[in-house]
């Protein structure tokens, strides 16, 4: 299997209901948009922060590059916050990295992304943003070329275009780094380019401690690097469970609570429901804590009620499926359920 899914260091997430608590649903894992930002493109669904993200896109498209510095350079400086705990400066790398349209935009619109973000790194070569957007969106480009298929069904064509549109994306982040202080998003980029191009494990190791030096609470790094260390990507079984048990307990506390619940979140929507406890050594107790945890330091946001309360059902805890269903109401979460239906069998299933 692992042979299948990796081919060119590359992988898919697979598609099959989820059979879950007597009932039948194909939401919660992973659908053909997902599996796209499973490889370099961030196709998440629209969600509180989206006016943030609009007003970036829209500042880019103003080609405003000036006043894109100074955001970033405030977000880097404050570690500034969503509602939630969701850091600011990744949402803003998140919007200059991929067309409105996500990763399933036309090719055109890919190519003047890349157009205006190739003028901002010219006109600024000192951006650290603007690099770090080129490697980003170079990596999404090559992904859309490549397709969201097996990779026993990507053409000659598909890896020579993946491979060409990806290939400037090390270089820029480099130059950028020799030219500007290295900041928690260069390092998460570079991460995600190790993983796609299943850079040596010693390598991308160096780049989590320095990262982690620099700002031990930045979340991204470190499902980042759980990402490279899942079994599809460059890791055995086992490695990126150690890896969120070892950084939790490094960082101690609330914080480390926060960061073992939040790894295993992103790690869970690579699996169809309950799988995800079935085949991985996780913990419910610590990762329900970690999100009372969160919600205690940062405040919570519907993304996050949502998928506290999937990840409770995933895991059986009815009680706690029902609280957080209560809490929720009507708000559910296309970005967490995909679609509404599914979100009506797990309340079914939580009623029962």
């Amino acid at each position: 299997m692992k042979i299948l899914l990796r081919i060119a260091h590359l992988s898919i997430v697979v598609l099959a209901p989820l059979a879950f608590a007597g009932c039948v649903a194909q939401t919660a894992g992973e659908d053909r948009k997902t599996s796209a930002r499973a490889g370099g493109c961030d196709a998440s669904a629209p969600d509180e922060q989206e006016p943030f993200k609009a007003n970036v896109r829209s500042m880019l498209e103003r080609e405003q590059f000036g006043a894109l510095d100074d955001l970033a350079d405030e977000l880097n400086r404050t570690e500034e916050r969503f509602a939630g705990g969701d850091w600011k400066s990744y949402r803003l790398q998140q919007a200059l990295s991929a067309p409105a349209g996500g990763c399933d935009d036309t090719d055109a619109r890919w190519k003047e992304l890349l157009a205006v973000l190739t003028r901002w790194h010219e006109q600024r070569p000192a951006s650290m943003p603007a690099a770090i957007a080129i490697a980003e969106a170079s990596i999404g480009y090559g992904w859309e070329a490549r397709g969201t298929g097996f990779a026993d069904t990507v053409t000659p064509e598909g890896w020579r275009l993946l491979d060409q549109r990806m290939a400037p994306a090390e270089g820029v982040l480099m130059k950028a780094a020799s030219a500007t202080p290295k900041t928690v998003e260069w390092y998460r980029a570079m991460i995600h380019l190790g993983r796609v191009q299943a850079w040596d494990r010693s390598r991308v190791d160096a780049l989590v401690e320095q990262a982690v030096t620099l700002d031990p609470q930045y979340l991204h790094v470190y499902s980042e690097m759980a990402r490279y260390l899942m079994p599809r990507w460059n890791g055995a079984e086992g490695d990126w469970e150690n890896f969120a048990e070892r950084s939790a307990e490094r960082l101690g506390g609330r914080e480390g609570s926060v960061v073992y619940s939040h790894i295993a979140w992103q790690i869970s929507k690579y699996h169809r429901g309950h799988e995800f406890f079935d085949e991985n050594r996780v913990s419910w107790p610590r990762i329900k804590q970690g999100f009372v945890d969160r919600e205690a330091l940062y405040g919570t946001s519907r993304r996050n009620l949502n998928a506290f309360c999937k990840l409770a059902a995933d895991a059986a805890d009815r009680q706690t499926t029902r609280e957080l269903l209560a809490r929720i109401g009507e708000e559910w979460d296309p970005g967490v359920w995909r679609e509404r239906k599914y979100f009506d069998d797990y309340r079914t299933w939580a009623g029962k």
